[in-house]
């Protein structure tokens, strides 16, 4: 008998070991998927420690975001630096899904701007949102950002949604 009417078992082998691999692989997917349906989303947090600890750092007037309906917050936190600098940031998710976060922070603008934007870039054009005058730049990841610059701090409102989302949330601050 010559080997080649032998038949192989490497290729039943194979294709065995990759038909279990997917059977395995169906009811964790299956699994993932429901409980993320489960769980409606997005875990949210309550921001309201993250705004009393900038407040009580006493470096800024502190802008939280009021009257925000179908916005889910999902990260509030604040770091205090070198030099007693304090940087408040606040994760939201929008009506449509889009990220978005603010932050403030007393921290130079030459050095908040490149970290929270992704390098070094010039403002693309100007906007009045909220009663404020906003510079607005581009960030990494198709991002846009609202800027409000005064003396000794600085609030970016930074997001991947549609202007009218970004401006929402920039007219939302108060004090």
């Amino acid at each position: 008998m010559s080997s080649s009417s032998v038949p192989s078992r490497a290729n039943p082998m194979l294709r065995n070991m990759a038909l279990s691999l997917g059977l395995l692989l169906v009811p964790i997917v299956a699994l993932v998927l429901i409980w993320q349906w489960l769980s409606g989303g997005p875990a949210t947090v309550d921001p309201s420690s993250a705004y009393d600890q900038a407040r009580a750092a006493n470096r800024y007037p502190v802008l939280e975001a009021r009257g925000l309906s179908n916005w889910s917050v999902t990260r509030a936190d604040v770091t205090l630096g070198s030099g007693g600098t304090a940087t408040l940031r606040v994760g939201f998710i929008s009506p449509t899904g889009g990220p978005a976060r603010l932050v403030q922070s007393d921290v130079a603008v030459t050095t908040l701007l490149p970290d929270e934007l992704g390098g070094v870039r010039p403002p693309v054009g100007a906007r009045t949102v909220g009663g404020r005058d906003w510079q607005v730049y581009t960030g990494r990841d198709k991002e846009r950002a609202l800027v409000y610059q005064q003396p000794k701090y600085t609030v970016l409102v930074i997001g991947q949604m549609p202007d009218s989302e970004l401006n929402a949330l920039a007219a939302s601050l108060r004090a």
